[in-house]
């Protein structure tokens, strides 16, 4: 089967060609062989294309399946360090109650195959920012680009460095 690439260079071919004739014979008349050449070209295009669409299909759904499998074991891999946490929190009590106590004055236990140690923590948690007098804030400036504004500047011509307009091809099947 023919690629995308060869159907569509055949395809101008015969628009070349069919140009060519209707300029030297001074006609709107389009011959029927490369009438009929265009016919199979457009079918060519068309089963590729449709071969394509279903193919960005699959592939789609591919990438569905992956992001909802990437999502369900992002929770399941929650779910195991909240239940670390939470073994580690029970050992941390038990440390407090049944453990040594080093020279830190920390709660350690040892065993022949590991040591454990529990320290208390002193992490600062902010529950809400709001409450929190003005004296521990400060303000955080960013810039903002006119995208707007730029982009009508760049498409009258003005050179910007550091952006430019791409012209890429967009496609978008719809169904």
């Amino acid at each position: 089967m023919k690629s995308l690439f060869n159907i569509s260079e055949e395809y101008q071919k015969i628009i070349s060609e069919l140009d060519e004739y209707m300029l030297s014979n001074e006609t709107d008349e389009m011959p029927q062989d490369l009438d009929e050449k265009l016919t199979i070209q457009r079918e060519e295009l068309k089963d590729k294309l449709r071969n394509y669409y279903f193919y960005i299909k699959q592939l789609e759904g591919d990438a569905e399946t992956i992001k909802n499998h990437i999502a369900d074991m992002q929770k399941r891999k929650k779910h195991i360090n909240n239940k670390i946490d939470r073994l580690k929190n029970y050992v941390g009590f038990a440390l407090e109650l049944f453990g040594e106590e080093n020279k830190s004055g920390n709660k350690f236990f040892k065993h022949e195959l590991f040591k454990v140690t529990a320290s208390r923590s002193s992490r600062l948690k902010v529950h809400n920012a709001d409450l929190v007098p003005d004296l521990y804030k400060s303000t955080k400036t960013s810039i903002v680009i006119d995208n707007k504004a730029l982009k009508q500047d760049l498409k009258e011509g003005l050179e910007v460095e550091g952006a430019y307009i791409d012209t890429s091809m967009n496609v978008n099947f719809k169904e």
